[in-house]
């Protein structure tokens, strides 16, 4: 196997193996250990990603068709001895269907490349010398290989979004190109089975307007491979195709105007970004490959940092409140026979508050896991699987994007404060959020305790000043009465309401020992830092009473 290739088998791989269902494929069946002496009766070709890592590392694969298929024996095997319904069934389709997608993704790339190759050897044969400012129109050859590679310089996104706007805006974008393809709509129905990678200009503007696109490099494989597919799919003659080639010309002459403009790189540090050759398959997350060593490193305090908005998030969904607090295996005795390993979005909140998770894809799998245990303990036609695979879409999609924003150092570790705690003045809480770095079950618990001893009127008080800066926390019980879940209070919001719990609990106090009249000074007093948050043995349920007739909740 040419080194190339070998490299760009490792991508796949490494790709692959990062897709939060690929842990059971990493390592060898363990017969003995998952109480299967049969396995290996059924299973003659035993074969595991991690093994296929190993043969890649010592170059073992003569060609890319062996690689494959070491991969799809994987999911072969899986397939054969598992039945259909368990989940890791599931989990082997899953993960074979991504491999399928970034291997087919993969060869598309490539031999574009090397048709683009040959075509500029017939043409450099037959034309006279270039002139040193051509741009070619696809990434004819890398470095490897001897050619000259193109030269894209990173152009700024109002650039880009110039670039994108001399195609979209035509009769033929509107008529074809800029919303994806649908293949019942357009009568099209092997479309995706032809097409691995579908790509529209609707979708690279909304990636553009998110800044999704670490440089130039991908903004341009994006939009080269809608033309790409459109001429693929389509025969040449048709109008789709000759569509494409119009468009593909207009891009490729714009592109070349900026490329060697004088706004290439404006708006740039100096040598921040210098043109580079494009990376190999810059359209397969650049990151994995040359970019990796610049990426901001998933340290357990950055994964807290990206995910917890995510679990809060869906804590606060309508579907969420099955899934919200672990089973309680007195009402579903069975659970824990069926299910071995439970899990929760509370449970997942408390780890991340814990930095226990180190890289998102450990934080995703614990979130895929409720919702596997879901359809797995009720069926994949109950409402509670239904409820489950509607908030799986949603956290996927939301993980996906944390994922590019730390590829992408748009999330970074959290800094540490510099030169200790500031003197606090009389009357200010001692603890800032900058200072505690998470709300502990007993904080928690004594701001539920705390707000039992509010009469009505501070209670309701305090559900507007919930409401304000944190709505998702509220929940109604029933027509009169409401609720606080603590739990999705961030850490500002929830010192912010038990600062304010504790001075009305102060005043109340003042205003008893002064026989009725508050005293002038009531709103500078606060108890002391040693009786904030007590430690207990009592295990908080995290739902602080907001109505009258609500008893605070037990443990």
């Amino acid at each position: 196997m040419a080194q190339m290739t070998n490299r760009e088998c490792k991508l796949v791989l490494k790709k692959t193996m990062g897709h939060p269902h690929s842990w059971p494929f990493k390592e060898p069946v363990d017969a003995d250990a998952l109480g299967i002496p049969d396995y290996y009766e059924k299973i003659k070709h035993p074969m595991d990603l991690g093994t296929v890592q190993q043969k890649l590392a010592s170059q073992q694969y003569e060609h890319p068709d062996d690689f494959v298929a070491d991969v799809r024996q994987v999911f072969i095997n899986c397939r054969t001895y598992n039945n259909p319904e368990s989940d890791v069934y599931k989990m082997a389709v899953e993960v074979e269907q991504a491999f399928d997608r970034s291997w087919a993704d993969t060869r598309q790339k490539l031999e574009q490349k090397q048709r683009e190759a040959e075509l500029s050897a017939q043409a450099a044969a037959q034309a006279p010398p270039p002139q040193p400012t051509a741009l070619a129109p696809f990434p004819t050859a890398d470095a490897d290989m001897g050619d000259e590679p193109e030269v894209i310089p990173q152009l700024t996104n109002r650039i880009m979004g110039q670039l994108l706007k001399s195609v979209k805006n035509t009769e033929e974008a509107m008529a074809v190109f800029n919303v994806p393809v649908d293949p019942e709509k357009h009568g099209v129905p092997d479309y995706h089975a032809v097409i691995i990678h579908p790509m529209d200009l609707g979708t690279i503007e909304s990636r553009l307007d998110k800044g999704m696109y670490a440089d130039t490099a991908e903004f341009v494989s994006d939009v080269r491979l809608v033309w790409s597919n459109a001429k693929t799919y389509n025969a040449p003659g048709t109008a789709v195709h000759n569509y494409a080639l119009k468009l593909e010309d207009i891009f490729e002459r714009e592109l070349r105007k900026q490329c060697t403009g004088p706004l290439a790189n404006k708006g740039a540090p100096a040598l921040a970004r210098q043109p580079t050759a494009l990376p190999k398959l810059a359209a397969l997350q650049t990151s994995l490959a040359q970019q990796a060593p610049q990426e901001p490193a998933e340290t357990p305090e950055v994964v807290t940092k990206a995910c917890k908005p995510i679990i809060t998030s869906l804590r606060g969904h309508q579907h969420a409140k099955t899934f919200n607090s672990p089973v309680d295996p007195k009402k579903y005795p069975t659970y824990r026979d069926a299910i071995p390993r439970p899990m929760d979005l509370r449970t997942v909140l408390k780890k991340l508050e814990r930095h226990e998770y180190h890289t998102i894809a450990d934080c995703h799998a614990d979130v895929d896991l409720i919702w596997n245990n879901a359809c797995a303990f009720n069926g994949n036609d109950s409402w509670v699987a239904r409820n489950a695979m509607s908030l799986k879409a949603i956290a996927d999609h939301k993980f996906d994007d944390v994922r590019h924003k730390v590829a992408t150092g748009n999330i970074q570790s959290p800094k540490p404060s510099v030169g200790g705690a500031k003197r606090k003045a009389p009357g200010q809480m001692v603890v800032s959020s900058n200072e505690l770095c998470c709300v502990t079950p007993e904080m928690r618990n004594q701001l539920s305790v705390n707000a039992t001893k509010l009469d009505e009127r501070q209670r309701r008080a305090l559900m507007a000043l919930v409401q304000q800066c944190a709505p998702a926390a509220v929940r109604a019980t029933s027509s009169e009465s409401w609720e606080i879940d603590v739990d999705l209070l961030d850490i500002k919001s929830f010192l912010k309401l038990d600062t304010w719990v504790r001075r009305l609990l102060v005043q109340k106090l003042v205003t008893a020992e002064r026989g009725g009249r508050p005293g002038r000074d009531q709103d500078r007093r606060l108890l002391p830092v040693s009786s904030l948050y007590p430690v207990t043995a009592v295990s908080a349920k995290g739902r602080a009473a907001a109505a009258a007739q609500t008893a605070p909740s037990g443990p």
